[in-house]
């Protein structure tokens, strides 16, 4: 069927299929700009899902490095703990570690210093207790309870310290071995444990507190400049689209206004 046919059918002239299509174009326009709307809050949507899983997640790593700091800090009046609170105590420990790793990319270098430091700290608190343990022990039972790292340096510094003489006739006596591996042991604990353990401990958690705090600043870094590309991506997008179509519309409306005209005055001379 023609055009012509069409329009004796329904008793239309030009100027109505002019009009029709005027207004069939600016509907066209319209359902695509609906569309690129649409896609664009969908876009807009994402952006800022993401961007607020992302600063949920900084937050709460915040929060779980803040109570494993508090935990671990060092202070000089700092009590050892017993019984249940010791329990309870390194359970958070491990607990607050295990939350800190879930949280941590174990690929990235920066996040695995992290982890590697705190591996560090919660050795040397969890070596601290154990070595009060064995020292608070009878000399009986010492020597048995005596960690295999320590009996062995302790057995080494014996090995450097005396001569093959001395060292047959110490192994030859019993109680002169038990008792001078005891005193080794003690030599050794001292000087891990003592000041330089402390300020090893000190050093460690003062450095992982720094390598926190760039973490931290550099993963709020990446959370704002996530969010202003997608602000900027969407609006970029938004504003080559609305300048395409007000310039189909308008060459639309200038081509059928010029019709309009034209078939006017054809009618009127007619």
């Amino acid at each position: 069927m023609s055009i012509s046919d069409v329009m004796t059918k329904y008793s239309l002239e030009w100027k109505d299929v002019i009009t029709l299509l005027g207004v069939s174009i600016t509907l066209v326009v319209g359902i695509i700009n609906l569309h690129g709307n649409r896609q664009i809050n969908k876009k807009t949507l994402f952006v800022n899902a993401i961007t607020s899983e992302r600063i949920k997640w900084i937050s709460k790593l915040k929060e779980s490095m803040s109570k494993y700091l508090a935990l671990t800090t060092y202070y000089d009046q700092k009590p050892f703990l017993n019984g249940d609170e010791f329990k309870k105590f390194v359970e958070d420990l491990f607990l607050l570690r295990n939350e800190i790793r879930l949280h941590l990319n174990y690929k990235d270098k920066k996040d695995e210093d992290i982890n590697n430091l705190i591996d560090k700290i919660n050795e040397k608190i969890m070596n601290m207790y154990e070595i009060r343990r064995v020292l608070e022990l009878p000399e009986s039972e010492l020597l048995k309870e005596m960690p295999d790292k320590y009996k062995k340096k302790a057995f080494k510094k014996i090995f450097n310290n005396f001569d093959r003489i001395e060292l047959v006739n110490i192994l030859r006596d019993k109680e002169k071995m038990v008792e001078i591996l005891i005193k080794e042991f003690n030599i050794i604990v001292k000087e891990e444990f003592s000041y330089k353990g402390r300020d090893e401990l000190i050093a460690n958690i003062n450095d992982l507190t720094n390598k926190t705090r760039e973490y931290l600043k550099d993963e709020w870094e990446k959370v704002k400049q996530e969010a202003q590309k997608g602000k900027l991506n969407r609006d970029r997008w938004y504003v080559r689209l609305i300048k395409y179509l007000k310039r189909i519309s308008n060459y639309v409306k200038e081509d059928i206004a010029f019709l309009k005209k034209a078939f006017e005055k054809t009618w009127h001379r007619s």
